[in-house]
């Protein structure tokens, strides 16, 4: 992903030549021409590719993605000799794991001032997406398709940043209905309007 704040611009995330993901965090200078690669600190998010960020009010926002690793299914199955030979070392594997997914379910914040990231707090967050298109008005971050664990979306996500509340307009809704379930779409806004066009 890539953002424009005060003149810089920041790339986060992605994935490099071998297909591995990464959580790495870099800053172009329009003026200089130079790269910087910012040493994180404070709560990072996972390694991702296929998420959203944005900038708002000073800081850049992150949610979703997707990573390099695989299903749960697989993660298991080679899990499995552990297992065999140490319970407890696989529930503390498990439990590792669960953290791990419960960050895709948040929203993590990158303020510039600080250089620090840290996790938003707040209730009832959707579950993991990817490949969805997101964009900010009247303080409210509006999140729409995407794709999850099992299909792709038409759901529109609304997260309020003044009172760090998740809004989930379901595909039925009269707001969002006739819109087809999409991922890798394009969206834009425009007065007071949302525009979707595309994807799979």
């Amino acid at each position: 992903s890539a953002v424009v704040f005060d003149e810089c611009m920041y790339i986060y995330g992605g994935y490099d030549k071998h297909g591995m993901s990464c959580n790495d965090l870099y800053q172009y200078r329009f003026e200089t021409k130079t790269w910087t690669k910012i040493k994180a600190k404070g709560i990072t998010p996972n390694e991702s590719y296929h998420h959203i960020a944005i900038i708002h009010q000073g800081s850049m926002y992150v949610f979703g993605g997707r990573d390099s690793t695989h299903t749960s299914a697989k993660y298991y199955s080679n899990n499995s000799n552990v297992q065999n030979s140490d319970t407890n070392l696989l529930k503390d594997e498990e439990e590792k794991k669960k953290l791990e997914e419960e960050k895709w379910t948040q929203i993590f914040e990158y303020r510039f001032g600080t250089t620090m990231w840290s996790k938003v707090v707040a209730s009832q967050p959707p579950s993991r997406l990817w490949a969805h298109k997101s964009l900010i008005f009247e303080n409210v971050l509006y999140i729409f398709g995407g794709k999850d664990a099992v299909t792709h979306s038409n759901r529109l996500l609304e997260f309020h940043f003044n009172t760090q509340e998740w809004k989930i307009i379901d595909g039925s809704s009269r707001f969002v209905i006739g819109i087809s379930p999409r991922y890798f779409h394009a969206s834009a806004l425009h007065d007071d309007c949302m525009y979707v066009f595309g994807g799979r």
